[in-house]
C-alpha cells in the first residue's frame, strides 16, 4: 500500500475498515439473550471486585497485562532488534519475522478457540501457555542467526502462534468470568487496565535490547509469560468443556 499510494492510504484504510465493520455488525449482530433478560442496572467497576469475583478480575488484569506486554514487545521491536548491525538481518527479512510472528498468532487463535470447546480454558490456556515460555526460552537458547534463516522464522511463527492464542482467547474467558448484567464492564475493564503491559513494552524491550540483546529480549517473553501462567492458574471460573455444565 505505502509504495503504490503513500503512509496517508494505510491509515484511511485502517480507519475505514472498522468503521465499516462496525456499522455492519451493528444491523447483523444480535443482543444477547441472556443480557436482555438480565437486569438493567449498569454494571459499575465497584460490582467487579466483589468478594466472589475479586480474585478472578485481579487475575484476569494481571494476565492482560503481562500477556500484552509480551505481545508488544515482539510487534515493537522484532524489526529493530534484527536489523542491528550485530544481529545482521536485512530490511526485509527482519518485516518478514514480524509478519510471521503476527500470521501465525491469527493462527493460534483459531486454534485456541477450537481446543478451548473441547477442554476447556482451564486446561487449554494452562498448557499454551507453557509451550509459549518453552518457546520463548528456546530462542533466547538460539537466538535469530542469518546462516539459519528457516529455523528463526519458524520459531517466529509458533512462537506468535502460542501467545495471540492464548492472548484471543482471554477474551473468551472474561465474558464468561462475568455475570451478564456487568460483562460489559467487566471485560471493557480488565483489557483497558491491561493495557498498561502495551505501554511498558515499549520500555521493557528497550531495555532488554541493551542490556543483554536477543537473549535477554526472548527471556523477557518467557517472564512475562510465566505471569500469566500464574494469573491463569488462579482464576476459579474457567470456561468448561462443551457439553458439561458450568
Amino acid at each position: 500500500i505505502i509504495p503504490a499510494y503513500g503512509w496517508r492510504a494505510l491509515f484511511v484504510i485502517g480507519g475505514l475498515a472498522p468503521a465499516v465493520l462496525a456499522l455492519s455488525l451493528a444491523k447483523i449482530l444480535p443482543e444477547s439473550p441472556g443480557y436482555l433478560t438480565a437486569p438493567k442496572s449498569r454494571g459499575t467497576i465497584t460490582a467487579l471486585f466483589a468478594p466472589e469475583l475479586r480474585r478472578d478480575t485481579t487475575s484476569l488484569i494481571v494476565a492482560f497485562m503481562s500477556c500484552l506486554l509480551a505481545i508488544w514487545i515482539g510487534f515493537l521491536w522484532i524489526p529493530a532488534m534484527l536489523t542491528d548491525p550485530a544481529v545482521g538481518f536485512a530490511q526485509p527479512d527482519a518485516s518478514y519475522a514480524l509478519s510471521l510472528f503476527n500470521f501465525g498468532g491469527v493462527a493460534g487463535a483459531l486454534a485456541g478457540a477450537m481446543i478451548i470447546q473441547q477442554v476447556g480454558s482451564r486446561l487449554a490456556l494452562l498448557t499454551i501457555t507453557a509451550m509459549a515460555i518453552a518457546a520463548a526460552l528456546l530462542m533466547a537458547r538460539l537466538p535469530p542467526d542469518t546462516e539459519a534463516m528457516f529455523r528463526t522464522m519458524t520459531l517466529f511463527a509458533v512462537t506468535g502462534a502460542l501467545m495471540y492464542a492464548v492472548q484471543a482467547t482471554m477474551y473468551a474467558l472474561a465474558a464468561h468470568v462475568f455475570p451478564t448484567a456487568i460483562r460489559g464492564t467487566g471485560v471493557g475493564t480488565t483489557v483497558a487496565v491491561g493495557r498498561i503491559g502495551n505501554g511498558l513494552a515499549s520500555y521493557v524491550g528497550s531495555w532488554a535490547l541493551v542490556a543483554g540483546g536477543p537473549p535477554l529480549f526472548f527471556a523477557t517473553w518467557a517472564a512475562a509469560l510465566s505471569i500469566v501462567f500464574v494469573a491463569l492458574a488462579l482464576i476459579r471460573n474457567h470456561i468448561p468443556p462443551t457439553g458439561q455444565a458450568s
